[in-house]
């Protein structure tokens, strides 16, 4: 596929998860036979249209699959392989939860943790920024590790994402070494703890298990690398996953693992004083014209007025803030960013209820947002909402009130600090 790109050739293909091809944009990708074929007979009679794909399409492998960008690739795999210490497939001599915690002191009772070291690839749409922001409301930070370049950017299609990555207090590169870090630290600046945020660039400092103080990581989104996580996870001290349904599983294998769902931050997704001009908002990625989001949205737009928009921060809240309803969808069972955004933003969230997620334990139906429990009564739960604009405007503001409360990055920072003290105390005692 790639090579038939690079010629310029327009590219039809069965749909995959890794496929470069964005349906409609430089190919198309799809499940359904009859709109491959309907695709290929308007590639035949359209030789202009057939140009324009086929150049789009070598457009991605110039800029993505270049050979300089894979050797580059390949040697930094290797070289990141080699620094990895082996060690045993047992999770008993495996896991980071065997390694000695000498931080405190024997029998110490106050263990107070007031100096974060924190390490990522910064880019102002990910979850470690938020959490960033959160950790400095309370504690003393410090943060080390790469920035995203015009390649990320493009192909996590960022290009609407108006705030810039600013550089850590200790640059490196995507991947790096701990020790490296803690000898580039500001002379006055003791670490209490060493926080490694994932943020799908990268990958954990090389001799995290060499620290003498504790390590913690935060993991999102596994259940789209669930493999990748758990090895990741015998790695640290402590372990945070956003998504609730696998942190029994880790435990199993014996990590010390906590579920801490994602966020949001007031100052940036804030309810917007505007007026409230669409009937049903969404904000995030529809390329995959296959996908139950992208039939989800279609059937909501025959019915009522729906803008669908790819922004971030503040221009995604004014989104928000301007729908009567905003619309989610989740992938794999994820209780994603955007129910936290949504409710934050002052607007009434009209989302499924992914299954093991945790959302009913942190939300209520009828009081906080509106659940459709089965696709097909979607259409239906939008109506009711859009004729009854006052019981909607109350559960709106009730649901706003309770992620300010209670679903901030501030507290998320709160509550991972104060997890991690109860464990140290309860292990050095």
């Amino acid at each position: 596929m790639l090579e038939a790109m690079a010629t310029g050739m327009p590219v039809v293909s069965t749909f995959n998860d890794t496929t470069p091809l964005t349906d409609g944009v430089n190919g198309f990708v799809s499940k359904d036979q009859a709109y491959l074929r309907e695709q290929i007979n308007r590639l035949m009679k359209d030789r202009s249209f057939a140009e324009q794909i086929g150049e789009k399409g070598k457009e991605c492998v110039k800029e993505l699959f270049a050979i300089k960008r894979f050797t580059a690739e390949w040697n930094e795999a290797f070289q990141l392989a080699l620094s990895i210490k082996p060690s045993s497939s047992a999770p008993a001599q495996h896991g980071g939860v065997n390694r000695k915690i000498s931080v405190f002191p024997k029998g110490e009772q106050t263990v107070k943790i007031e100096n974060i070291l924190m390490n990522y690839v910064c880019y102002p749409a990910t979850t470690a920024w938020y959490m960033e922001r959160g950790f400095r409301k309370g504690y003393k930070v410090v943060t080390a590790g790469g920035c995203i370049d015009q390649h990320v950017i493009d192909r996590w299609n960022l290009h609407n994402m108006k705030r810039k990555g600013t550089p850590h207090d200790i640059p490196t590169g995507y991947t790096n070494s701990a020790s490296e870090v803690m000898e580039k630290l500001p002379p006055a600046f003791q670490p209490d703890i060493y926080l490694w945020f994932e943020t799908g660039i990268g990958n954990f400092p090389t001799d995290i298990k060499d620290l003498n103080i504790p390590t913690a990581c935060y993991l999102v989104d596994t259940h789209l690398h669930y493999d990748r996580h758990l090895e990741t996870a015998f790695q640290f001290d402590f372990v945070f996953l956003a998504q609730k349904e696998y942190v029994e599983r880790f435990r199993k294998e014996g990590i010390r693992c906590f579920w801490l769902p994602l966020g949001c931050d007031p100052q940036i997704h804030g309810k917007q004083e505007v007026e409230k001009k669409h009937d049903i908002g969404f904000v995030g990625s529809v390329t995959n014209k296959n996908s139950r989001r992208y039939k989800l949205l279609h059937e909501l737009s025959e019915r009522f007025n729906v803008t669908i928009e790819r922004a971030f921060h503040e221009e995604m809240a004014e989104i928000f803030s301007a729908s009567k309803i905003v619309f989610n969808e989740s992938i794999k069972n994820d209780l994603n960013m955007r129910v936290f955004e949504a409710l934050c933003s002052g607007s009434f969230l009209l989302t499924d209820n992914p299954k093991n997620a945790g959302l009913e334990e942190l939300f209520t139906d009828g009081v906080h947002l509106g659940l459709y429990c089965e696709d097909s009564l979607l259409v239906e739960k939008a109506a009711w909402y859009l004729q009854h604009p006052e019981e909607r405007e109350k559960i709106a503001e009730q649901g706003r009130n309770e992620a300010l409360s209670k679903h901030t990055y501030q507290h998320r920072a709160e509550k991972m600090i104060a997890i991690i003290e109860e464990e140290l105390r309860t292990i050095l005692n």
